[in-house]
Formats: structure tokens, sequence, C-alpha cells
């Protein structure tokens, strides 16, 4: 399988990062980096995808979850979310032709990202320690 770069399309870059990544026509990195395709960029969007695909699912759980377990999700969803945007920013920061508003915006979603990931994490740890001793007391 051959994919021309000259005349794919502007939005099949991603598509062509996934065949690059998933496929066994490219033997090593010099013929990836020859071929224009950055490996990172694939990596990226493989962890954003994934993220934002879990923080939609647990977002959608939780509001039908009572007590504590709509609370356990919903760390779930803030954790998800909090990597989307680590991913995003990330991307955001290591894009090819750094502009000011790309390097603010790539900070803003870093840190907004890692605060969403951090406290995330802080409330799973709780509301875990929380439903192990509600089921302590049954």
């Amino acid at each position: 399988m051959s994919i021309n770069k000259a005349t794919a399309q502007p939005g099949s870059r991603f598509l062509f990062c996934m065949i690059v990544l998933f496929g066994n026509w490219c033997e090593n990195r010099e013929e990836i980096a020859a071929k224009g395709v950055p490996i990172l960029t694939a990596i990226l969007s493989i962890i954003i995808i994934l993220s934002a695909t879990f923080a939609i699912y647990y977002a959608i759980t939780w509001r039908s979850q009572p007590g504590i377990m709509a609370r356990i999700y919903q760390a779930r969803m803030n954790i998800s979310m909090g990597i989307a945007l680590l991913g995003i920013g990330f991307n955001q920061v290591t894009f090819e032709g750094m502009d000011t508003i790309r390097l603010i915006i790539g900070i803003v979603l870093l840190f907004v990202g890692g605060v969403n990931l951090i406290l995330g994490i802080r409330n799973l740890n709780y509301f875990m320690k929380l439903k192990k001793e509600q089921e302590n007391k049954k």
C-alpha cells in the first residue's frame, strides 16, 4: 500500500499517521521521518481520542449512578479530561510554526489539564476510601 503525500487530502493526515503507526509497510523511524509523518502526532492523537472517549463515557455514566459511585465516576471523568487536555496542550506546544497565541493556548491547556488530573486523582482516592468504609460498615 502506498500513499502519495502530495495527492493526499489535507484532512487525511490523521489517517496517514494511523496507517504509519499501525501498518507494517514502514520498517524504521528514518523511513517514517522521510515520509514527513511525525510519530509524536500519531501518539498524541491516540491519547487524545481515547481519553476524550473515556471522559464522555464517564460523564454520561456518573449522572445515572447514586451517591458515592457517582462521585467516583465523576473523578474518573476529571482524570480522563485532564489527560485529554494535557495531550492537546502538549500538541499545541510542540507544533511546528510556533507563535505567541499558540504558546499561550498550549500553556493554558497544560495548566487546566494538570489541575483536572491532580484533582481527579485526589477525589478518586478520597471516594474510593469512603466507599470501602461504607462497605466495611455493612
